[in-house]
């Protein structure tokens, strides 16, 4: 078993972290205390997604992938999908 620490001095944007999940190709979803959602590639390399990418609130409370390579990210008053390497808003799905 190898583990290796994830946090501010490997690239998060922040420590506290509320939600984590792994998607089918092994990435960790981490949704992080008013710093929005970060993907961790399994090589390490970390993305971070926040209202500049789509995510109109930082303070998302979690974070799921599906089946299908869609990610769902829920804050206290939204939903958000992320698909094709885009988040949309729920409201703007129907």
């Amino acid at each position: 078993i190898h583990y290796r620490a994830i946090d501010a001095n490997a690239g998060l944007p922040g420590n506290n972290v509320k939600n984590v999940a792994e998607d089918a190709a092994g990435n960790l979803w981490l949704s992080i205390q008013n710093q929005g959602i970060s993907r961790v590639a399994p090589d390490g390399t970390v993305k971070r997604f926040d209202e500049a990418d789509g995510i109109a609130s930082v303070d998302a409370a979690v974070v799921r992938p599906a089946g299908d390579g869609t990610v769902w990210a829920g804050t206290s008053s939204r939903l958000f999908r992320f698909r094709d390497g885009q988040w949309q808003r729920w409201s703007e799905l129907r």
